[in-house]
């Protein structure tokens, strides 16, 4: 007997569409995300990937980005004073299931593998503070300091067409891979990526 066809959390749709991702803050910004997991949650079609399935080269590998974003309490900082390499560059917002599904693994995973973590928020919602300060509290996360991606410059950078997008930064400071949708940060593979490619001397 047949499954449920798989539905991609790379299935997009206008930006009106997505809580937080279209306002008057935002208005000048004409592109297109994925509407993270709506649908795929409804399907049931969420399915964790193996990480030889959801990582993708950088192809050639690019700098990492050196824009700006703002921190809860308003303050503007370079992304670049925040990353320090080798690491993981997450976009995110609390208002996706994939997201709140995915981020405690993905936190536990750069743990493990002993490289940097930068969560940057694309949630433009006024409330978004609140919320995302409130759901990383409630999962251990809280000892960074979140940051958000108003104007979305840094996703546009990065190429970002959906979230949760994961950028693995190596240590020479170059984006050499990502990861887009739901991965089992679990895999093996990950980690064995992490000591020959993102760690490697």
């Amino acid at each position: 007997m047949r499954g449920k066809p798989r539905v991609s959390c790379t299935q997009r749709f206008k930006v009106s569409h997505a809580p937080g991702i279209y306002d008057e803050r935002t208005k000048d910004v004409r592109w297109i995300v994925i509407l993270c997991g709506f649908i795929a949650a409804l399907s049931g079609a969420a399915v964790a990937q193996p990480f030889a399935e959801a990582y993708r080269p950088a192809e050639p590998p690019v700098a990492a980005p050196t824009g700006v974003a703002r921190t809860a309490t308003g303050r503007a900082l370079r992304i670049a004073d925040r990353l320090e390499p080798p690491a993981m560059l997450v976009l995110w917002a609390e208002w996706c299931p994939v997201c709140r599904a995915e981020l405690p693994e993905i936190a536990a995973a750069a743990r493990r593998a002993g490289v940097g973590l930068v969560l940057l928020s694309v949630d433009t919602r006024e409330d978004a503070e609140a919320r995302t300060a409130a759901f990383l509290g409630a999962h251990g996360m809280a000892d960074g300091e979140a940051l958000f991606d108003d104007a979305l410059s840094l996703a546009r950078a990065l190429g970002v067409t959906g979230i949760p997008h994961v950028a693995l930064i190596d240590g020479t400071g170059r984006v050499v891979g990502r990861v887009s949708g739901r991965m089992d940060w679990r895999d093996p593979a990950f980690d064995a990526y992490v000591h020959e490619v993102l760690a490697a001397d």
